[in-house]
């Protein structure tokens, strides 16, 4: 019945591994040394930053970010030191730090439209209609009338639970509605 979630869960491991294995030959063959010191927690922070500030779910809006964060930096890099230099005679913050200061309030940024903080609304919406709404649901087996016009709605960003005696048509319900 459904889904095979075990069988799915295998195969986003394999295919994740299989672009993970993809990703590490291309690596190794265009660095030429591959080392543990070549993967650090920025190197994730940023990945992090890409897919959030991109869209999570939006594969277009996750490219887009990616793109944006990679060519930001040489943008950032050649307009903050110059401009450093002209005001200041030298270099006062490093740019690495600036970029990492604009990444964080960003991700900080997004989170918060996300979350509605600005106000009502946000970027997360749900739909109006219920996550599921079951109704008039009659079973009989022979002359026992198990189910008689039976309903359930489960709204969005909800638990529901179907409690009742024993023999009170509980599994009974869950197997008509799920076929």
């Amino acid at each position: 019945m459904g889904i095979n979630t075990r069988n799915m869960k295998l195969l986003a491991f394999a295919i994740g591994a299989s672009f993970a294995g993809v990703s590490g030959v291309l690596f190794s063959a265009f660095q030429g040394f591959v080392s543990p010191e070549s993967f650090t927690l920025w190197e994730s922070i940023v990945v992090l930053a890409m897919v959030v500030l991109g869209g999570i779910g939006h594969i277009p809006s996750v490219i887009l970010g990616a793109v944006v964060l990679a060519v930001f930096p040489e943008i950032l890099r050649s307009v903050a030191e110059p401009i450093q230099r002209a005001l200041f005679g030298h270099v006062i913050v490093d740019v690495e730090v600036i970029r990492q200061l604009i990444y964080g309030l960003a991700l900080i940024l997004i989170c918060c439209i996300a979350l509605g903080v600005f106000g009502k609304g946000g970027v997360i919406k749900m739909p109006s209609k219920p996550l599921l709404d079951v109704t008039d649901v009659s079973k009989r087996f022979g002359e026992v009338q198990a189910l008689d016009s039976v309903g359930l709605e489960v709204p969005h960003d909800s638990i529901v639970g179907l409690i009742g005696p024993n023999c009170a048509g509980k599994t009974t319900f869950f197997n008509v509605i799920t076929g």
